[in-house]
């Protein structure tokens, strides 16, 4: 089967991954840590219900194959039953009666999820291509408003006993949805700190801003008096502090901007998961949306700035899919 790549990973290069199976529907791998290893399984499951039937059997296959610790995450297009919709249709019962035998038969655990209910919603008001049947609120919701409005909890993270055995926590909740039609998913059972020493750079945003220039020229206007090379190192020295006290003074911390306009997004979005989706808090939503693109825009080119290899992964991604094409 020849297929177009919808799904993409990306780990750290010190770990050690295998990929041990990839197609249309999902791509699982193992990880070696610490002398463990674990098994992740990101998932996309078809929208057409016989063809998702082939991923449930992977799955079993998958663990059968690899007696390790597995967690399988992502957009499962199924739900378990009617709670995981709300909409104005009544859901399928075959596809949700598929996929609660599947998760029973293979002793899966589907962990709960703090956040959004339901994670999915078709933008537009349009439907899912393939999909035969109506979608309602959990993780999944329709873009039509009144009685119409459907939304289903579609995304989730399934694992396995050996999988709760590993991990000492865990936990798994939704992140703020901006233009997708889901509630991204994020999976957290273990961090290491990484301390990176802290370097001054000109960020390409300040350049953007109309008194830049004029900070620049004040303070490299101040008089300093010495042989060439110390008056070029204290002015530099004098604009690095210039520069930083009036970021702080414009700009703030670009990370806590994300952070306010990611709450005020999940304000809205919380109020609609209860209120539904009246037309001020419509108006609302599409707002913060975009002042979260805004923030999410300046702290985009903030770290392009701050990580030095940069160009490499942007030269690796055309490269990736070069590759994959030529696999098909």
């Amino acid at each position: 089967m020849t297929y177009c790549p919808v799904l993409w990973c990306f780990c750290l290069h010190n770990l050690q991954l295998d990929v041990l199976e990839i197609d249309d529907q999902l791509v699982a791998f193992s990880i070696s840590y610490n002398n463990i290893r674990i098994g992740i399984s990101t998932v996309y499951a078809s929208t057409t219900y016989i063809h998702r039937r082939l991923i449930w059997n992977k799955l079993q296959n998958i663990q059968n194959q690899q007696l390790i610790p597995w967690c399988f995450m992502g957009d499962f297009n199924s739900i378990l039953g009617a709670h995981e919709h709300r909409g104005h249709c009544v859901p399928a019962r075959a596809p949700m009666e598929e996929f609660q035998l599947s998760t029973n038969n293979n002793h899966l655990i589907h962990l709960p999820t703090a956040g959004a209910f339901f994670t999915w919603r078709p933008g537009s008001g349009l439907s899912k291509p393939g999909l035969a049947w109506p979608i309602p609120n959990p993780t999944w919701r329709s873009g039509r408003s009144g009685t119409r409005n459907t939304e289903r909890r579609l995304d989730r993270c399934i694992c396995n006993q050996r999988w709760m055995d590993f991990v000492s926590s865990v936990n798994c909740s939704t992140l703020i949805r901006n233009q997708s039609d889901h509630y991204p998913i994020l999976l957290y059972f273990q961090l290491t700190n990484h301390k990176f020493s802290s370097q001054f750079k000109f960020l390409k945003m300040w350049s953007l801003h109309e008194n830049c220039k004029e900070v620049i020229q004040d303070s490299w206007s101040l008089p300093v008096i010495g042989c060439p090379m110390f008056v070029l190192s204290k002015k530099l020295q004098t604009l690095e502090i210039r520069l930083k006290c009036w970021n702080k003074e414009v700009f703030g911390n670009i990370h806590d901007l994300v952070k306010t306009t990611e709450a005020s997004l999940q304000t809205v979005q919380a109020q609609i998961q209860t209120l539904g989706r009246i037309e001020l808090l419509v108006q609302e939503e599409k707002q913060a949306q975009h002042d979260l693109d805004l923030a999410l825009n300046k702290e985009e080119l903030f770290w392009l700035e701050k990580f030095k290899d940069h160009a490499l992964v942007e030269d690796a991604i055309p490269e990736m899919i070069t590759v994959e094409v030529n696999r098909t």
